[in-house]
């Protein structure tokens, strides 16, 4: 079998946590990796803990290990100007080199992109930064939790009287690797669509991939200002957030459940299994919005119910009656779960000094080219330097061979035209699979979105009353609206045979599917892979169950909410004495649809250079499960998990969320060296913290709750963000805690123009987010908003299938397609 990307060649010569996610998903598909190390003491991964006890340094690193199965690594130092000429060597043989450096770092050292370019004409060049390449906060350090706190997503993590807590780990630099792969893989399949000619330069900005976990809070502000809706606290305590509930976990007889009834139907239905029907007999809580601020109310009578019985009596009796519950693990619990079992989630890798472990495998999964299944981790310098300019030339990575198809509809005109040619049909709903689509369509694709004037995408609107309908609230709501542009939008009856037909004849025509219904609804539809393959034997099919496909878990049911309880993140967050805590209201959506797109992109790459289509899928939960590589690693090297410490790191100290002047104003603070620590303690004037008491990071650790009381005091009287600008021009990763309003008027979002703001009928100007990667100074325009129902019926059925007026007038008349919802059935 070969690989999707075995003729490729990628260079990491930063091996920073993002770089190495990125090069990763390369290696798991065959790409050939090389680690450019330098010889003093390898890439910056190989000094993060866990260390494996049974192995020196700098080959110890758990991090390390789980990141980078199967690359080679070669021990030279790029700063050191007479091994250049042997880094070009290798650059000339390299499709991709993927580098995380200070931006202006390479250029210093005549490396930068023209540098590249002058050797390898078509080498593609991508920049994995916290900030991007340009802006004011370009080359400002930056860390997870900087990124987390700016976005918004730590302000509603913690306690209500404070502060926010900090999540742990690196879960936004492995996301962004992994975007930064989708990102590269746009590239290497516009070039071999004819459209890419020339070497590129990729700048992505971690700080705006993690946007995607909140950027619909950013379009609902917009929708509604500050001051239209009641004022609320950010934080209303450990596993409660906004819009709705119970989105939590409690504890049973017998370990921890996760628990989502969002819809009047769940909500009945979880209560009398449970045997609190006095809370379903309550009707304001059939309004899922209520029963947020009914939380303790709520949560009175569920904890000392849900105690009676074990959690696997309760996920397992829940599903059965399709309530969204979940068991929620940890990590010890993931490497024994059935359904992890059952879909073989799993690989083993061999360590340098031959130990071996059985880790996590990549989320998704091709089914005719799967990812590789095992793995050798190379000590540090393994694969010697380079000979000669032709000792690895770059193979020909050959034109597309997919069939000839019609031309699209309406061709890319602001927006980049780099995946022009690729026609994908999305079949998804929500957020996950709309999310992977609209990356599709940023980048050129013609998207065509088909829904049903009986049953719409449901982020449209969870209630189709007829009086939400009359005021047409299914065309204003912001997240759908934001998760849909650059897409045409097609109705079609998918009960009637008429239109199961007209579906299979836009597949006929197309590349891709993209579908994420409930496991059984296309089966029923008889619209399933195999039935739509036979429509087009080179068919790109994106399934996307929560738990993936196959399993005794295939068919259960679950939200964001349920995901991010199922991966074993909630036992790696929070204080010691919390509950296991989740961070987000639906976490495990968008990171699922990004990991989503990294897996279509993979296997479209490998369509169109063979010829070759395929089904694959994504597990949402593994999706997840993959940001917490720091569990995963210290279960698998030490036998147990890390400690939880709230917002603080032994790594690091301190770190933490500290008060500022004004009400719910507060600062992410980071010193991660000691003499960070000098000029910080420096900057307080604080005697006692300039002392030598504090001068190592051991003592800091052993001190922190003094420490934490003292710069408490002084920050407490400081504007925040001109002391997390004084703070970051130190060098010290700092970052203001920013709260939802301050999504659309922070100057970090005006600075590389984050929001375009597009016109959308019914619904008004409202912000989109801009694609987290560019290719020069200014982010990728947008073409159009996102479809009204059925707005591009007529348009995309005549121009890809011929159908005339009298035709989809007929259509029309009969309920196939159609601009209004169609409720009378």
């Amino acid at each position: 079998m070969t690989l999707p990307l075995s003729t490729y060649t990628v260079l990491d010569i930063s091996g920073s946590i993002a770089t190495a996610s990125c090069a990763r998903v390369f290696a798991d598909f065959g790409a050939r990796v090389i680690n450019v190390e330098n010889p003093a003491g390898g890439h910056p991964t190989r000094a993060f803990a866990p260390f494996d006890p049974e192995q020196e340094s700098p080959d110890n690193s758990g991090i390390h290990a789980l990141l980078s199965p199967n690359k080679e690594s070669l021990a030279l130092d790029i700063s050191d100007p007479a091994q250049h000429a042997a880094l070009l060597e290798w650059v000339k043989t390299a499709d991709v080199v993927l580098e995380s450096e200070k931006p202006g770092t390479l250029d210093g050292l005549g490396l930068g992109f023209e540098a590249l370019k002058a050797v390898a004409p078509n080498v593609i060049l991508t920049s994995l930064t916290w900030w991007g390449q340009t802006g004011p906060m370009a080359g400002k350090p930056g860390n997870d939790q900087s990124v987390l706190s700016m976005i918004s997503q730590v302000i509603n993590f913690g306690s209500p009287e404070g502060p926010p807590l900090l999540m742990s780990g690196y879960p936004m630099q492995i996301l962004g690797g992994v975007n930064g792969f989708s990102a590269t893989l746009v590239h290497l399949i516009s070039s071999v669509l004819g459209q890419r000619t020339e070497a590129a330069h990729i700048d992505l900005s971690i700080f705006e991939t993690a946007m995607a976990l909140k950027e619909s809070t950013g379009a609902g502000i917009a929708a509604n200002p500050p001051g239209t809706l009641p004022d609320r606290p950010n934080r209303l305590g450990i596993n409660r957030f906004y819009p709705t509930y119970p989105a939590s976990i409690y504890e049973t007889s017998e370990g921890w459940l996760g628990v989502t009834a969002l819809t009047p139907a769940q909500w009945h239905t979880f209560c009398t299994l449970i045997g609190t029907e006095e809370l379903s007999a309550i009707p304001e809580f059939d309004v899922a919005a209520n029963r947020i601020m009914g939380a303790q109310q709520i949560d009175d009578a569920l904890v000392p119910a849900l105690k009676k019985k074990s959690a696997q009596y309760w996920f397992s009796e829940g599903q059965r009656l399709r309530v969204p519950l979940a068991l929620v693990p940890t990590m010890a619990d993931l490497f024994n779960s059935a359904q992890l079992r059952a879909v073989e989630a799993f690989r083993e890798i061999t360590l340098p000094g031959g130990r071996k472990l059985e880790v996590p495998g990549q989320p998704f999964r091709l089914h005719n080219t799967p990812a590789r299944k095992d793995g050798q981790v190379s000590k540090l310098g393994k694969h010697g330097p380079i000979k000669t300019a032709g000792a690895q030339p770059t193979k020909s990575k050959g034109v597309s061979v997919r069939s000839a198809k019609p031309n699209p509809v309406r061709e890319p005109t602001l927006r980049p035209d780099l995946l022009r040619g690729l026609r994908v049909i999305d079949l998804s709903m929500g957020w996950a699979g709309p999310l992977c689509a609209r990356n599709l369509g940023d980048a050129g694709a013609e998207v065509i979105k088909v829904e049903s004037r009986q049953y719409f995408d449901w982020w449209r609107d969870w209630d189709v009353s007829p009086e939400r309908v009359a005021q047409r609230l299914y065309e204003k709501a912001p997240n759908f609206n934001i998760m849909n542009r650059n897409k045409r939008g097609v109705t079609l009856n998918l009960v009637d045979p008429r239109g199961k037909q007209l579906l299979k004849d836009l597949v006929a025509v197309s590349d891709v599917v993209i579908q994420n219904y409930s496991a059984g609804v296309l089966p029923k539809l008889e619209l399933d892979e195999p039935v739509l393959r036979k429509a087009n034997p080179q068919l790109v099919m994106l399934s996307m169950p929560p738990f993936g496909a196959g399993g005794p878990w295939h068919f259960y049911r679950a939200y964001g909410s349920t995901v991010e309880q199922a991966s074993g993140l909630p036992h790696l967050q929070g204080r010691p004495d919390d509950p296991p805590s989740m961070t987000h209201v639906a976490f495990g959506d968008p990171v699922a649809g990004l990991h989503g797109l990294a897996g279509v992109l993979t296997a479209i790459l490998h369509a169109q250079r063979t010829g070759e289509g395929q089904h694959l899928d994504i597990s949402h939960v593994e999706a997840s499960t993959s940001l917490g590589l720091h569990g995963v690693a210290s279960q698998v090297l030490l036998g147990e998990p890390p400690a939880r410490y709230g917002s603080r790191d032994p790594q690091v100290a301190p770190r933490g969320v500290y008060p500022c002047k004004g009400e719910e104003m507060w600062l992410t603070l980071t010193i991660d060296a000691d003499e960070a620590w000098s000029r910080f303690a420096e900057l307080t004037g604080d005697e006692d913290l300039r002392s030598a008491r504090f001068a190592t990071l051991d003592a800091r650790w052993a001190e922190h709750d003094l420490i934490d009381e003292k710069i408490t005091t002084w920050t407490q009287s400081r504007d925040r963000d001109e002391l997390s600008e004084r703070l970051m021009g130190l060098g010290i990763p700092a970052a203001p805690v920013l709260g939802s309003a301050d999504l659309l008027t922070h100057p970090v979002f005006e600075d590389r123009g984050y929001w375009e703001w597009l016109e959308r009928e019914y619904a008004g100007l409202l912000p989109h987010p801009i694609t987290p990667y560019r290719t020069g100074g200014e982010p990728f325009k947008i073409d159009t908003p996102a479809p009204t129902l059925g707005e591009h019926s007529r348009e995309i059925l005549a121009g890809l299938l011929d159908m005339s007026d009298e035709q989809l007038d007929h259509l029309e008349a009969e309920r196939i397609i159609g601009e209004e919802p169609d409720r009378t059935f």
